[in-house]
């Protein structure tokens, strides 16, 4: 099915901004659906960014939307049914195509882009001295060399841990994040730190370095990581993705106002407002839990939520939690639950 030349152009705009040729084989990128038919009534000039399609930003999507860019991909496993009452997903995806809106993901091209997440995401410390990628990419296209997942950084003058914290969620705009502290560091201060967007256990979860900081890690990773001495900060999955949106709204921009095609389209890229983390800080904040801060056999420094009508603390052994940071103080939350 042929794309409208605004979709054409927005595909030239990801051939510069983040290849096709940069993801992951497991991955699932590109065009997930393209419009069987133009939009009726107004036409398909606005671009939406959003982290993931939920049904909170289908819902939302402005009468004149042409495309969808996902970075996460909707559409991923195999599927041999579709229908609206499988899944709201697939009742998205099935609005789109009725609705002539076609759907693009660039995922792990977004990673692994020179000037990608990552890159955006060291740029937290303005201090760095060294960088370096964790998993380069083979034969990366041109302008693209030196692409790869995850960062590898190295600061110019070393800092307390607590201030490597504040900067990361000052750069994410975050309340809280989720800190695994090694009760036997390596170093006392942080200079060199391992960042990968997303899940990043299997990018970084080896990495040499006073610090790991990605979206999510599993239970053992963390236990691995504060074993041998290095801290751990995890922020959730989506919070290490979505502040990028901006970036790649600029990006995109600055491509599509030099490409034929699209200059002759009264075309716009907006960034979806429903798009957010489902564990983000609004639904945490709603039930607060006092915590006591504990040493676990692994050498990590972590926190147990406190429920008094508990007086043998030894019980509660297999709630362990990560410690949040909100101001000044330790908290934690219901969402710790989950972490537990």
């Amino acid at each position: 099915m042929a794309l409208s030349p605004l979709g054409r152009a927005v595909a030239r705009s990801f051939d510069k901004i983040a290849p096709l040729s940069l993801a992951e084989s497991w991955d699932n990128v590109g065009w997930l659906l393209q419009a069987a038919r133009p939009r009726t009534g107004r036409p398909g000039r606005t671009v939406v960014l959003t982290i993931d399609l939920t049904t909170a930003v289908y819902r939302n999507l402005p009468e004149d939307t042409g495309i969808v860019v996902a970075y996460h991909p909707t559409l991923f496993s195999s599927i041999k049914q579709i229908g609206i009452g499988n899944n709201a997903l697939q009742a998205s995806i099935l609005g789109l195509a009725r609705d002539g809106i076609s759907l693009y993901s660039p995922h792990t091209c977004l990673d692994a882009a020179v000037g990608g997440i990552n890159t955006w995401l060291a740029s937290a410390f303005d201090n760095v001295s060294d960088a370096k990628v964790c998993r380069p990419v083979a034969n990366p296209p041109a302008h693209h060399e030196g692409a790869g997942l995850g960062k590898q950084v190295q600061l110019s003058s070393d800092v307390e841990l607590d201030e490597a914290v504040k900067r990361i969620k000052s750069h994410l705009n975050l309340k809280t994040v989720m800190l695994a502290r090694s009760d036997q560091p390596r170093s006392q201060r942080v200079r060199s730190i391992a960042i990968c967007a997303g899940s990043g256990g299997s990018v970084i979860g080896n990495a040499d370095a006073d610090l790991l900081w990605t979206g999510e890690m599993s239970h053992h990773e963390i236990l691995a990581a504060t074993a041998r001495g290095t801290h751990v900060v995890l922020c959730n999955h989506s919070n290490t993705e979505r502040g990028y949106l901006h970036t790649l709204k600029r990006k995109l921009e600055e491509e599509l106002s030099t490409d034929p095609q699209a200059e002759s389209e009264a075309w716009r890229v907006i960034i979806a407002q429903e798009d957010r983390d489902p564990l983000d800080d609004e639904a945490a904040s709603q039930n607060t839990f006092s915590v006591v801060s504990l040493r676990c056999c692994s050498g990590a420094q972590s926190s147990f939520v406190d429920e008094p009508r508990h007086k043998d603390k030894s019980a509660w052994g297999a709630r362990v939690s990560l410690e949040y940071f909100e101001a000044t103080s330790v908290i934690g939350k219901t969402a710790a639950r989950s972490r537990t």
